[in-house]
């Protein structure tokens, strides 16, 4: 027996129409109506009153298509960025009638008002898709279906699934992490090598600010100065490209791969890690301002 899902998209769910309008909550027209995705209609380049053929099987591998039974699109959903926009919704009504055996099929394709109800009465089904009007009651809910004494009946919330998928990657995760601090680490290391190799090619024009009047701490302020302004100046850099790239691309993103993220990169949690930087960069820099407050500047003077 096959497996008969149901899926039904949310009443306020808008569907794009034959007049291209969208309209909210729309039904299936006639046994074999179907509604798509906006995901499926743009990919495939499907429009409403194309017809499409339900297969067996998964991605491009069909072992068994029900061509004698085609579906026809009476509706587009509109774009959600998440998985609806990748379905296909079918009756349960067509389910059981591309099913049955060819004669009546055929009987009921020719004259689908004079179809007996029985031969599309559904005795099963496998999976339903819950929503509740109450969220204080889905664990009530889930407990007494999970507990329900006449069947045997299993309740799962996707949204505790998926958590406890993205913990089982917080191992990832950290590991991202600790490579972004490698990299912040290296990029540190290369700001001081920098200002250390350009101490000897600046020791003439350290030399002749000291001429003017520059004491030596006023020489060390300048380099550690200059570290900061650099660090600053990258940082402030990458946080308005970061911006740029999602505000752009958020809308792709969330049709594409039902991916929202958030464009706000200026809060408390990225400031903090500037501050972090900023002060490595402090630490780093002592390095080649010690150096030019000892040695390069007394020689030249």
């Amino acid at each position: 027996m096959a497996k008969r899902i149901i899926t039904l998209y949310h009443a306020g769910q808008k569907l794009i129409t034959k007049d291209q309008h969208a309209l909210k909550g729309n039904t299936f027209s006639g046994t074999f109506g179907t509604v798509i995705g906006a995901d499926v209609a743009s990919t495939l380049n499907y429009k409403i009153g194309d017809s499409i053929v339900i297969a067996h099987g998964m991605g491009a591998v069909s072992f068994h298509n029900h061509d004698e039974s085609p579906f026809t699109i009476t509706g587009i959903l509109a774009p959600t960025g998440t998985p609806v926009d990748k379905t296909v919704h079918v009756s349960l009504a067509g389910i059981e009638a591309m099913h049955l055996p060819p004669a009546q099929l055929h009987e009921l394709l020719e004259h689908p008002e004079e179809t007996d109800a029985q031969l599309l009465k559904v005795d099963s089904v496998s999976a339903i898709m819950l929503g509740l009007t109450s969220k204080f009651a889905t664990f009530t809910l889930q407990r007494e279906l999970n507990n329900y004494p006449d069947d045997r009946l299993m309740a799962i919330l996707p949204g505790v699934a998926l958590t406890e998928m993205w913990q089982m990657m917080s191992s990832i995760e950290n590991l991202l992490r600790f490579i972004s601090l490698l990299i912040m680490l290296s990029s540190l290391f290369g700001l001081s090598t920098m200002l250390l190799a350009s101490m000897q090619q600046r020791e003439k024009e350290i030399a002749v600010l000291r001429i003017i009047g520059a004491g030596a701490g006023t020489i060390f302020r300048l380099i550690l100065t200059e570290a900061l302004l650099l660090s600053a100046a990258a940082s402030a850099t990458a946080l308005l490209l970061v911006f740029a790239v999602f505000n752009l691309s958020a809308d792709w993103l969330a049709s594409e791969y039902g991916m929202f993220i958030s464009a706000n990169v200026f809060n408390l949690h990225n400031l903090l890690v500037i501050g972090i930087i900023l002060g490595a960069t402090l630490i780093c820099s002592l390095v080649p301002a010690i150096d030019a407050y000892r040695g390069a500047i007394n020689q030249r003077l």
